[in-house]
């Protein structure tokens, strides 16, 4: 299983701070929802943003290109002024009623050091207002007993820290099941994320 760095982080930030603190993941995918070519342009999710846990803030810069296409950079400042910062390709698809993030992990500390292409993850997201955004994540736990009921195809790997989920299905049987799941069980607690507006020059 791939690990990436701000996996734990965003982890830490839903929530699952045992399954950060013993190697827990995000559920991560071997294909995106839909391909890049359907994304759709959404101009509200440009800016930052900034999250909390612990009292260690994050902040979320999320860079427009064309064709819907998006630069996502995460950073977090310690309290003796290190941090740490991750860039992720990023674009929005629709599967039945909700929209979703797909991201995967680009560019210098996104890059992967072998041939193996980098995972996706999955989030669906909701505005309040236009300076408030609430993201939710997909669930280990539901994809998994997805998994086990053959409605999606991937592995499952078991710890203390519970399920964490390898999809290996194809991009239409993973957004036809998105599109027909219950929500109220498919996604872990809301992110909550406050836009920062940035000064005038």
């Amino acid at each position: 299983m791939i690990y990436h760095r701000s996996v734990a982080r965003w982890g830490r930030m839903i929530g699952l701070a045992v399954a950060a603190l013993l190697g827990g993941c995000l559920p991560q995918s071997h294909e995106p929802i839909a391909p890049a070519s359907e994304a759709i342009v959404e101009p509200r999710l440009a800016g930052l943003w900034v999250g909390q846990h612990d009292g260690q803030a994050i902040y979320i810069h999320v860079l427009l290109r064309d064709l819907g296409m998006m630069d996502v950079v995460t950073v977090s400042h310690e309290a003796d002024g290190r941090g740490d910062w991750d860039l992720y390709e990023a674009y929005v698809t629709v599967a039945g009623p909700q929209h979703y993030i797909n991201l995967q992990p680009s560019g210098t500390r996104g890059a992967n050091e072998t041939e193996t292409p980098e995972p996706y993850f999955f989030a669906t997201y909701e505005f309040s207002g236009s300076d408030r955004l609430s993201v939710r994540f997909l669930s280990n736990q539901a994809l998994s007993a997805a998994i086990g009921a053959n409605r999606l195809a991937g592995t499952v790997d078991h710890d203390l820290s519970g399920p964490s989920v390898t999809l290996t299905d194809s991009a239409a049987h993973i957004r036809d099941f998105l599109a027909t799941a219950s929500p109220r069980d498919l996604f872990d607690e809301a992110i909550e994320l406050r836009r920062l507006n940035q000064p005038p020059a």
